[in-house]
């Protein structure tokens, strides 16, 4: 009862004072940073630069820009978590759960009577699996939520194309679009409501494109961007320029489909051979088998 108790102290202890840092450490700001923060607001009236991020923006507007982009960051921005701090509490999820999983495996072992060397090698794999869990989790919604706005992607660009032929703007356009498609496609909805705030909020539209892109991690958002800014930069048709973009993110879907199609037979290949192929071979040839021994025996005798 004693060790429990003094598992309980040192596992509560340690997590307090990890989850003391790290919040000390998100709140604490780089110099060159306050320094700039000063000179914003010493400079009400300046004008902001391509891609700057305003500083009263909310912390679910929270946006990736090439100042900001880090790997980390950028891995849970494509999987829908945004956050001021969502880097730090991500650390903390992970060495919390790892820590959980770990005491768990800890009490398991205690109340099996396992050995030293046993009640390690266990103890080690829950810490690990509880440390993995949360980085495999960011990674599979990752892919998941890009198949979910690739797939949305021609839809949303034909609404929108409608939109603009009956006379709204594309910022309009956009925020209907975003409004109505809101329960069907949640997650490219989401980013457009972003998308609309952003350039609402002073940033221009060929970087709250470029921020979208950013966000999603999706080549066919990025090559969108580029395309809209060129249309705004020679004046070409909005309207011609989304149709094209939308048949272009359709063939290429299909093209994907079709690659997907093509090495199914390779992949198939394995497990037909080492676990569907042997148990077949087994319920074949098993009765001649077992009728080629009993033939065998009968005549030996």
């Amino acid at each position: 009862m004693s060790i429990l108790i003094i598992s309980i102290t040192i596992f509560l202890a340690v997590f307090l004072g990890l989850s003391a840092v790290l919040l000390w450490l998100s709140r604490s700001k780089d110099p060159v940073e306050r320094r700039l923060q000063s000179v914003r607001t010493e400079a009400p009236g300046r004008r902001r630069a391509p891609g700057e991020t305003p500083a009263d923006i909310p912390d679910n507007l929270i946006t990736l820009d090439q100042a900001s982009y880090s790997s980390l960051r950028a891995d849970l921005t494509h999987a829908g978590v945004r956050g001021r701090y969502s880097v730090q509490w991500y650390w903390v999820f992970r060495f919390l759960l790892g820590a959980i999983l770990g005491y768990a495996c800890f009490y398991l072992c205690e109340r099996l009577e396992m050995s030293a060397a046993r009640e390690f090698l266990v103890i080690a794999f829950g810490a690990v699996i509880g440390f993995m869990t949360p980085f495999l989790w960011v990674k599979s919604r990752v892919n998941r939520r890009r198949d979910e706005i690739r797939r949305a992607i021609p839809n949303v660009l034909d609404l929108i194309i409608v939109c603009v032929e009956a006379g709204l703007s594309l910022n309009a356009a956009v925020q209907r679009i975003a409004k109505e498609m809101r329960h069907t496609y949640k997650d490219l909805a989401t980013e457009l409501n972003i998308l609309n705030q952003e350039i609402f909020l002073g940033i221009s539209r060929a970087d709250a494109f470029r921020n979208l892109a950013l966000r999603t991690g999706v080549d066919e958002l990025r090559s969108l961007a580029t395309v809209l800014m060129q249309s705004d930069r020679l004046g070409t048709s909005v309207a011609e320029v989304l149709r094209v973009q939308a048949d272009t993110i359709r063939t290429k879907r299909r093209q994907r489909a079709m690659e997907t199609a093509q090495k199914m037979p390779v992949k198939l290949l394995f497990p037909l051979i080492l676990f569907i192929l042997p148990e077949l071979l087994v319920v074949i040839l098993g009765p001649a088998a077992i009728q080629l021994l009993r033939t065998l025996a009968q005549t030996s005798r």
